[in-house]
Parts: structure tokens; C-alpha cells; sequence
């Protein structure tokens, strides 16, 4: 039993459907997920998010699904940051909290990205220690290694931009692991890096994300796929469980939960204590999403992907010229920017439109656009708070009962992470099922 048919959910089912066990998937919505790719005056726009990280191993599963053709790299993968009414060019790796040591460095110093005091203490990484055992904020982390100023002045807006979330909250166990590990090994990351080539391969379709729901649901004959139902409750009952949908009760061996905190099942006769911890840890990130259609084209297209800003100061935490980050548009002359509109409690269509008609209005000197598409997103990213990391080895746990978490219940990133978490967990699954009997009875069969 899958609950969640979001990209995490149909993977597993995939996945597990490969391996020849009997699935049954359960989405209370549309399948999906996040993922909404829609057209506009002819243009390929989205709703949700636009790209994945790709690896060797993601192209595998791109390639099964038969969508490697329609694969599509950014013609520019560079962000600038807006402070100050000016546009710095974000320097490279610097995202990821690599810094590079080289010339783009150092322009960034004489153009006034950073200080010569900012610039002299992020140099000064190597002989700073990460003197602490457990989880810690992204704020603390970086403004431990690279100091308080590299923080304020540009990695606040650049990372929240980036991972929808509050720096001062969010675990840097979850997002950063690599540079937390590096640290505590006592190592520095200026030299761990030194000379390495820093790549991040992005990609998406000449359709959109979209393609990919379609392709996954193709290879799923077979698998019983439910929507618009909403699993109530699980139940153990000795050797398998069983799970309340609407009305109906059915029965599985294992259960794997694909959905966030605030939307899984209750669990009976079971410790829930998961469920209510990681509602503790996993935060909602709220955002308008506005798609916005010019006939004009802005200087900024062809130098950057996008752009990084404070939202504090402008209102919009990003935006994303679409055109010239994925080359999968006509030559109607007519250009794409996405807006993103982040709001703590309650926003409404008129309204986030307004704050992006101001911002182009103010940065792109332009009137209204040729066309709008507005999705208000009131649970966007995950934000994984301080102590999330925990939920990773809570989770080990319950697979011994033969519950599973992934998707944005834990740890999950992204797509890429959403993906690669849910071909890990088929495995683990199918040796659940061939080695435990669940409770000390018998194996009945599965669902």
C-alpha cells in the first residue's frame, strides 16, 4: 500500500511493480504532486517546480520511461542577486555554501558583491572548527565557517530563494550534510573543493516536468491506482495492516507513507509518535507561484536564468526567466518570467499579482504582461527545521514493522532526492517481504 501518488508515490510503485509485487497507490487529489506544468499564450510554463538535479542514475529512470529525447539542459544556469537596486552575478558553487577560491571571487569583491572584511574572513574557512555534535541551523553553520557578514549581506536571500525557507530554521543536516560532514572531519571546505569541477546538471523536458507523471502512470498497468480517496487510518493486525480507506478497508503487507506530516494517516495500535514529531520538524513553506507572459524582452534574459532578491525588501524572493532557462519555447517573441511570492499567512490571487506588477514595474521598467497565471501554493516546499535529521533514524524503526516514509514526509529536497529515496526504499521493501513474516505469523500474501 502506497499513500501519496506525488512523483515520490508513483516511483515506489514503479519501482516495486519491477520488482513483481502487487501494488495498490491511494491519492486524495490529482496524481502528481507539485508537479503542474500548464501552457500560456502557447508557451510551456509551471506551476510547481521546473527542474530536477540529474545524476547517472536519474538518467537510468529518464531513459526507462522513454523520455531521454525529450530532455532539456538550461541554456544559462547562472542567478544574479538583486540588493541595492543592483544586480550582482551569483558566483559559481556558491549556492551549494562552495566557496571557490578564483577571479569570479575576486570580482565579486571589486564589482561590491562582498566587502574586502567579508571577502578576508570566508578565507579564513580553513581555521575555523565546527565545534558542535548535533544539528545546527544553516544560519549558525555559515556564519561559523564563513562569518556573520557572508550571511547577512548574501547567503540569507540567495538560500532562501533557493529552499523556500527561513536559514535561521532550517537543519543543516538536511541541506547541507556534505559541508557538516567535511567540518566535523575537521577539514576545510575551500580545499576539499580545490580544483574539483562543481556541477550541478539540471534538467527538465521539452513539454515541461508534466511529461513525467504520464510516462510513470504508462508503466503502471497493473498496480491499483485510487484517487480522489483519502486513507483514514492503518491499523496492525498481526501479521499485516489494515488500512481505511473512505469506506473501504483493505488489507497489505507493508505501508509506505508518501505524503507530508500534515496529511498522513493516523496510526492505530501503533506508536505514532513519528507522525506528531515530524510535524514538529517539517514546516509548511507557503507561495504564490505567478507566471507572467511579456512581448517584450528584458536584458537580464540573456545573462541569467534568474533572479535571487530579498523578499522582505521586494516582496518576491525570486524570479525565473523561463525562456532563456529552458529552450523548449517558439519564436512568437513572446518571453515567460515566474514570480515567487512567499507569504506567511494569507494571500489571494489580486494580491500577489499586484506585489509582481510592482516588482517588474520597479526592475523591468515594463506595464502588465499579456497574460497572467497565478497557483497559490499553501503547502509549497518542506522546510526541514533543526532537529529533522533525527526523523531519518526514527524512520529505520518502523521499516522493521514494515512501514515506510519518504517523499516530503522526510528529508526530502527535491525531486532528485524524492526519486532516488523512493528506487532505495523498493529494495528495502522487497527484502522486507521476502525475510520477515511481520508480528511472528505466517505471510498470507500480499494486498
Amino acid at each position: 500500500m502506497i499513500v501519496g501518488g506525488g512523483v515520490s508515490g508513483l516511483t515506489l510503485a514503479y519501482e516495486l511493480k519491477k520488482l513483481s509485487k502487487s501494488v495498490c497507490l491511494v491519492e486524495s487529489e490529482s496524481l502528481g504532486g507539485k508537479i503542474a506544468t500548464g501552457m500560456l499564450e502557447g508557451k510551456v510554463i509551471e506551476e510547481g517546480p521546473e527542474e530536477i538535479v540529474s545524476s547517472k542514475s536519474l538518467l537510468q529512470f529518464v531513459e526507462e520511461l522513454g523520455l531521454l529525447d525529450q530532455v532539456v539542459r538550461p541554456k544559462n544556469g547562472r542567478f544574479a542577486l538583486l540588493r541595492n537596486e543592483k544586480l550582482y552575478t551569483v558566483p559559481e558553487g556558491i549556492a551549494g555554501g562552495v566557496l571557490r577560491v578564483n577571479a569570479e571571487l575576486f570580482r565579486s569583491l571589486l564589482n561590491g558583491l562582498f566587502s574586502f572584511r567579508t571577502i578576508a574572513r570566508m578565507m579564513l574557512e580553513p581555521f575555523h572548527k565546527l565545534n558542535v555534535d548535533g544539528d545546527i541551523s544553516v544560519n549558525d553553520l555559515f556564519s561559523e565557517i564563513y562569518g556573520r557578514s557572508f550571511v547577512d549581506e548574501f547567503f540569507k536571500p540567495l538560500a532562501g530563494g533557493i529552499y523556500g525557507g527561513d536559514i535561521g530554521l532550517m537543519s543543516s543536516s538536511v541541506y547541507f550534510p556534505y559541508i557538516v560532514d567535511i567540518k566535523k572531519k575537521g577539514k576545510s571546505v575551500i580545499e576539499s573543493f580545490l580544483g574539483k569541477k562543481i556541477n550541478f546538471d539540471l534538467i527538465s523536458f521539452k513539454k515541461g516536468l508534466g511529461s513525467l507523471i504520464p510516462r510513470i502512470v504508462e508503466k503502471l498497468e497493473g498496480v491499483d491506482i485510487m484517487t480522489g480517496k483519502t486513507v483514514r487510518s492503518v491499523n496492525n493486525e498481526g501479521d499485516r495492516f489494515s488500512v481505511n480507506v473512505g469506506s473501504e478497508k483493505l488489507e497489505s503487507r507493508t505501508v509506505s507513507v508518501m505524503v507530508s506530516p500534515y496529511t498522513a494517516p493516523v496510526f492505530k495500535n501503533m506508536d505514532d509518535y513519528i507522525v506528531k514529531k515530524a510535524r514538529l520538524y517539517v514546516k509548511i513553506s507557503r507561495i504564490a507561484v505567478i507566471n507572467a507572459v511579456y512581448d517584450k524582452k528584458f536584458e537580464s534574459y540573456d545573462k541569467y536564468s534568474g533572479i535571487l532578491t530579498y523578499p522582505d525588501v521586494y516582496g518576491v524572493s525570486g524570479a525565473t526567466f523561463f525562456d532563456s532557462k529552458w529552450p523548449i519555447n517558439d519564436d512568437s517573441g513572446l518571453y515567460v518570467i515566474k514570480y515567487f511570492v512567499p507569504f506567511e499567512s494569507y494571500i489571494d490571487e489580486t494580491r500577489a499579482i499586484k506585489i509582481a506588477e510592482k516588482f517588474s514595474r520597479e526592475h523591468f521598467h515594463t506595464e502588465k504582461p499579456v497574460s497572467y497565471r497565478v497557483r497559490i501554493w499553501n503547502e509549497a516546499l518542506p522546510v526541514y527545521a533543526v532537529g529533522a535529521d533525527l526523523l531519518k533514524q526514527e524512520a529505520e524503526a518502523y521499516m522493521e514493522k514494515g512501514v515506510y516514509f519518504g517523499g516530503s514526509f522526510i528529508n526530502s529536497t527535491g525531486i532528485y532526492s524524492s526519486v532516488m529515496r523512493s528506487k532505495s526504499m523498493a529494495k528495502r521493501i522487497e527484502s522486507y517481504l521476502e525475510t520477515s513474516t511481520h508480528a511472528g505469523s505466517e505471510p498470507r500474501g500480499s494486498l
